[in-house]
C-alpha cells in the first residue's frame, strides 16, 4: 500500500474511464469485476438500503402494536447492547447506511433462520439477469478479463454465462473451495468468487459474520488480485470482509464507478482507499446496464461484432434453439 495518501481529484469520467480500460487491455493489463448488490437491481434483487428501509418499518410496526417488541428481538444477541447497538437504529434522527444492513438482518429474522433463508431464496429466484449481466458474461467470455468476486448470493453471472456458450466457470461459493481458484486445472477459466457464498451454500449475511474475512479466502483474494486492475460496480463496501482486505492491499489502480456525481457523497472509507493507491479513481455512472454496455461496444473487435445489440440478440436466439 502507498505510505501516504494522494490528494489528486478522484473523479473521472465515465467515457474516459472506458477508453483507459480498452487501451488497457490492448497494452496488456488485465481487469476483474467486483459487483455489489447495487449491480444486480435492475435485475430484479432490491438494494440493501432498500430492504434497510422495510425492515425498519416492519419492526417499529411491530414495536407500535407490541411495546418491547424490538428488544425482545435484540435479546437473541447477547454480545449487543441495546442502548447502544440497537436503539440508535430506531431513533427519529437515523439516516439509513449500507454498513448497517446486518444488524437490521439480524434484528428482523432473530429466531428465524428457516425464514431468514425463504426469504432470500424468494429474492434470488424471482430475479432474471438485466442487460449488464449479458454484456458482461460476453467479456468474460471473449476477453481474457475472467475474474468476478462478488458480495452477491445470487447466480446471474453463471446463468447469464450458458446461454453464450461459454466454458463452464468454476464458482466458488464457499470459502473451502477459495484454494481451487490457484489450481492449475482452472488457469484460463472465468472465475466466479462469491465471498458470502453461494445461495445454497449457507450464504453469510449476519452481523457476525461480516468481521473478518476468513483465512482462506485473503490468500486466494489476494493472488488473484495481484495480476489484475479491479473495477468495483454496485459495491458499498458496508461489510468488514471484502472491504478489510481491499483496504490493506496495494491494488496500484482500481476504479471505483458510483452513482455520486461528487466525492462529497461517497463514503470516506472507499475514498481513503482509493487516496492510498496510486491511481485510485471514481467513476461516476447512471448504472450498473449502462456502464456495461459502455464496455461491452468498447470491445467489439475483440469480441468480433460491429452492432453490439445486434450480435448479443443473435448469440442469446442460437443459444436458445440449441437447448431446445
Amino acid at each position: 500500500m502507498a505510505e501516504t495518501e494522494s490528494s489528486h481529484p478522484l473523479m473521472m469520467m465515465s467515457s474516459r474511464f472506458v477508453r483507459q480500460v480498452r487501451e488497457g487491455y490492448d497494452a496488456g493489463i488485465r481487469y476483474c469485476f467486483i459487483l455489489g448488490a447495487g449491480a444486480s437491481v435492475s435485475s430484479g434483487i432490491p438494494l440493501g438500503t432498500t430492504l434497510i428501509r422495510q425492515w425498519r418499518e416492519y419492526l417499529l410496526e411491530q414495536e407500535r402494536r407490541t411495546p418491547g417488541f424490538i428488544r425482545d428481538c435484540a435479546s437473541e444477541y447477547v454480545d449487543w447492547n441495546y442502548e447502544e447497538d440497537v436503539k440508535p437504529l430506531f431513533s427519529k434522527e437515523y439516516e439509513v447506511k449500507s454498513e448497517d444492513y446486518f444488524k437490521f438482518y439480524d434484528l428482523r429474522f432473530a429466531g428465524m433462520p428457516v425464514q431468514a433463508y425463504s426469504f432470500l431464496q424468494g429474492l434470488m429466484e424471482r430475479a432474471r439477469a438485466s442487460y449488464g449481466y449479458h454484456a458482461l458474461a460476453i467479456l468474460l467470455n471473449e476477453t481474457k478479463n475472467r475474474l468476478v468476486i462478488t458480495t452477491n448470493f445470487d447466480s446471474l453471472v453463471e446463468d447469464t454465462l450458458s446461454l453464450y456458450n461459454a466454458k463452464h466457470p468454476l464458482v466458488v461459493g464457499h470459502e473451502s473451495l477459495a484454494p481451487f481458484m490457484e489450481s492449475v486445472e482452472n488457469k484460463g477459466r472465468t472465475i466466479i468468487a462469491k465471498v458470502h457464498r453461494d445461495l445454497l451454500l449457507h450464504p453469510q449475511n449476519r452481523k457476525e459474520e461480516m468481521d473478518k474475512l476468513d483465512e482462506r479466502w485473503e490468500r486466494a483474494l489476494k493472488n488473484a488480485l495481484s495480476g489484475v486492475t479491479p473495477i468495483v460496480i454496485g459495491y458499498a463496501g458496508g461489510d468488514h470482509t471484502l472491504m478489510s482486505l481491499l483496504t490493506k492491499m496495494d491494488l496500484g489502480t482500481i476504479y471505483w464507478c458510483t452513482l455520486d456525481e461528487s466525492e462529497e457523497n461517497v463514503d470516506d472509507r472507499i475514498l481513503k482507499l482509493l487516496r492510498k493507491q496510486k491511481n485510485g479513481r471514481l467513476v461516476p455512472i447512471k448504472g450498473f446496464d449502462e456502464i456495461m454496455y459502455e464496455l461491452f461496444s468498447s470491445f467489439s473487435n475483440i469480441a468480433g461484432f460491429k452492432d453490439s445489440d445486434k450480435w448479443m440478440g443473435t448469440r442469446v436466439n442460437e443459444s436458445i434453439k440449441y437447448h431446445n
